[in-house]
């Protein structure tokens, strides 16, 4: 990254993508496969393994671990329209997907 890109601020439509939209988006994900495997069935462990997994995976590792790909999302391509921005980033938004399946695993361990 260039000095300039180094010092530039998250705009605040960035910072509700990646803090809020995105842990929403993998919780979404995770409770409807709960939901449906556990037959409506519901327990609170699960429901805390739903909330809690998304977001330390949001909030603390994608910035501090993949920090290339937090700021190619959010820095760089941070003035693209979220449409635009998803399109370009599929793989990121497939690993999202991929760990809110095993946020739903953890889930149902957590149901047993």
């Amino acid at each position: 990254m260039e000095d300039g890109q180094k010092n530039q601020e998250m705009t605040t439509s960035n910072k509700i993508q990646a803090f809020i939209l995105m842990p929403g988006y993998m919780m979404i994900v995770s409770f409807v496969l709960y939901y449906l495997l556990t037959f409506s069935f519901i327990k609170a462990e699960g429901i805390i393994a739903i909330i809690s997994f998304p977001l330390v995976f949001c909030w603390i590792y994608v910035p501090l671990f993949r920090e290339y790909q937090f700021k190619e999302m959010y820095y760089k391509d941070g003035d693209m329209p979220i449409k635009v921005k998803i399109q370009k980033n599929k793989q990121a938004i497939t690993e999202y997907s991929i760990i809110a399946v095993f946020t739903t695993g953890f889930a149902l361990l957590c149901h047993i």
